[in-house]
């Protein structure tokens, strides 16, 4: 046991001078007392800011239906069709979406690749290749919206819920790549896809 504690005291000694320099070390802990120091809970001060919060994955969820997964979407439980993928636009009278799919350096890519005299492999392994139909679209009141990268970024990089105005905003600097999911004539999310 005295060997344990002379072996201990100099890495405490170490790791007590680090966190001395961030600020001030309890009492029995400098005592050399190897039972910790409840925390103090957090104050309003303390609170991490709202532009790198992360919220519950329960919550977003919730809020979430449907599943952008940072530019790929895919299926989730709760999500009751497939989106469809395009550029929104500001339009005349609201919004447009030119659809595109997206091909990856794969057989079918390199083929269009071919076929359409683009680069390949593709840069970032991808091609969100047009498909020649745009068509209107709103945005409700009950529409889902959500940013990733152009529309409130936040550290670290994820899907999350953004009011729909802002997402209508960043379309005026230019097209914005997004995923739609549209059940009987009302747009149920739509999604900035992240680009890189």
């Amino acid at each position: 046991m005295g060997m344990t504690r002379a072996v201990r005291a100099p890495a405490l000694a170490l790791a007590l001078l680090l966190l001395g320099a961030c600020g001030t070390v309890p009492e029995d802990e400098v005592a050399g007392d190897p039972t910790p120091t409840p925390t103090a809970t957090a104050t309003p001060s303390d609170a991490t800011p709202r532009d790198t919060a992360t919220p519950s994955e329960s919550s977003t969820a919730a809020a979430m239906p449907c599943d952008p997964s940072l530019g790929a979407p895919r299926a989730e439980p709760g999500c009751p069709v497939e989106p469809v993928t395009g550029w929104l636009a500001p339009a005349d009278e609201g919004l447009t979406l030119e659809l595109f799919r997206t091909l990856h350096s794969d057989a079918e890519g390199k083929a269009y690749a071919r076929e359409h005299g683009l680069e390949f492999p593709f840069p970032n392994d991808y091609f969100d290749a047009p498909t020649g139909e745009v068509q209107p679209i709103k945005l409700g009141a009950e529409t889902v919206c959500t940013g990733v990268i152009i529309v409130d970024f936040r550290s670290p990089l994820e899907d999350h819920v953004v009011d729909c105005a802002a997402l209508v905003r960043a379309t005026e600097k230019r097209p914005i790549p997004v995923a739609v999911w549209i059940q009987d004539d009302q747009v149920l999310q739509a999604s900035e896809l992240y680009r890189p």
